[in-house]
């Protein structure tokens, strides 16, 4: 709570609402598709279905950083050869890249 003082006038029990902008791209992690939980790693998937990972940015205070088409985010997926394996890239509505292949 914050007491605000005008002159002789005091404002009690404000109760300021704090909005946090999160700050510019530091890293990268591993999460799901609503960003929610971050992982160490990629899910194991058989070669029966398409791959899919999902990925949000975080700026150096680990706040969430959308990820927005306009900034012009690049993915390359290697194989173990260190040859670049063609992928399907969407930026999702809340932020998150999905990468399939």
């Amino acid at each position: 709570m914050i007491t605000l003082k005008i002159g002789a006038e005091e404002f009690t029990k404000y109760q300021p609402k704090l909005i946090v902008k999160p700050g510019s791209l530091k890293k990268v992690d591993i999460t799901d598709e609503n960003g929610v939980n971050k992982f160490n790693s990629l899910n194991a998937q058989t070669v029966d279905e398409p791959f899919v990972g999902y990925f949000r940015g975080v700026d150096s205070w680990g706040n969430m950083v959308k990820l927005v088409p306009e900034k012009g985010i690049n993915s390359e997926v290697f194989v173990t050869e260190g040859k670049a394996y063609q992928h399907n890239k969407e930026i999702l509505v809340n932020g998150i890249l999905k990468i399939t292949f």
